[in-house]
C-alpha cells in the first residue's frame, strides 16, 4: 500500500522511501496485477501455476517422469539437495540453499552457462563467490542431472541454426 501511494503521488523520493532501489523493478512489476479492476459486482481469480515454467521445459523434453520422483514436490529444494546434501527445513542454510537451487532450475533450463548464472544469482543478491561455491559445478550438476532439457536446448539451437542457414 505504502508504493502505490507513493507512485500515485508522483515524487520520486517518496518512492524510493518505499522500496530500496535494488528492488524497486521486482516491486512494480508485482503491481501490474493492481492496474485491472474488474467490473463492479465481478473478481478475479487469481492463481500461480507452482513452478509451471519447469514443468513446460521438462514436459518438452520429454522428462517429465523426473517430476513424479520428488520427495518434497518442491524441484528447487530437490536440486538444492543434490547440490549441497540433504538440508531439512529448519536447517540454517535451507533458504540460501533453496534460492541456489531455484535459480539454477530457472537460468539453466534455458541453457545459462557459469558465468551467467553467476551474475543471475547476484541478480536475486546471490552471491556464490562470497560463500565459495563454484558456479560452474552446480551448472555441469544441472546438465548431468537434467540431460533431456540440455539435449532440447541443443536441438533448439540446432534447428534454429540449420533454418538461418538454410532459408
Amino acid at each position: 500500500a505504502k508504493l502505490i501511494l507513493a507512485i500515485k503521488s508522483g515524487r520520486v523520493d517518496a518512492v524510493l522511501d518505499a522500496v530500496p532501489l535494488k528492488k524497486l523493478h521486482e516491486a512494480i512489476c508485482g503491481l501490474i496485477r493492481a492496474v485491472f479492476i474488474p467490473r463492479p459486482g465481478n473478481c478475479f481469480l487469481i492463481a500461480d501455476f507452482k513452478q509451471i515454467e519447469v514443468r513446460v521445459i521438462f514436459w518438452l523434453a520429454g522428462c517429465m517422469i523426473d517430476l513424479f520422483w520428488l520427495k518434497t514436490k518442491d524441484l528447487y529444494v530437490e536440486f538444492a539437495n543434490a547440490i549441497f546434501g540433504e538440508t531439512p527445513p529448519d536447517h540454517p542454510e535451507f533458504e540460501f540453499r533453496r534460492a541456489v537451487g531455484k535459480v539454477a532450475i530457472l537460468g539453466c533450463q534455458f541453457g545459462m552457462g557459469a558465468a551467467a548464472f553467476m551474475a543471475f544469482c547476484l541478480a536475486f543478491g546471490i552471491d556464490l563467490a562470497a560463500r565459495g561455491i563454484d558456479p560452474k559445478k552446480i551448472v555441469d550438476a544441472y546438465r548431468s542431472r537434467f540431460k533431456r532439457v540440455a539435449a532440447l536446448w541443443r536441438g533448439y539451437q540446432g534447428a534454429a541454426l540449420s533454418a538461418i542457414k538454410t532459408n
